[in-house]
């Protein structure tokens, strides 16, 4: 059950700094000082899901910019009463950033 909390709580932080930085994004702009925090809070946010063993990643196939992936949780999570099956996307750049190329590929369902 505290696992299920941890999860639900860490969740409920990166869908709030993705609106966040999204709205940021909209208001100051993509290089804003702001906006570029709230975008690695997220990431790291993520990263720390990621690590915990409670998410993994999934390329998303869709995308057309960039290579970006959907962290998608383990277990299904209620946030703000929607049943969430992820964790926002984040590109591949970012997880090239803060992540080990060996991390990636462990945590990487479809690439395997």
């Amino acid at each position: 059950m505290k696992d299920e909390v941890t999860t639900q709580v860490n969740v409920t932080k990166i869908v709030s700094f993705n609106h966040a930085w999204k709205l940021a994004r909209d208001k100051f702009g993509p290089n804003s000082p702001v906006t570029k925090m709230l975008r690695l809070q997220k990431s790291i946010l993520q990263c720390g899901l990621l690590r915990s063993g409670d998410a993994f990643l999934k390329l998303d196939t869709d995308a057309e910019e960039e290579a970006l992936f959907s962290v998608q949780l383990m277990k299904k999570v209620e946030i703000n009463k929607k049943i969430k099956t992820d964790a926002e996307h984040i590109p591949g750049r970012t997880l090239d950033e803060l992540l080990l190329p060996a991390e990636i590929k462990s945590m990487t369902k479809n690439l395997q």
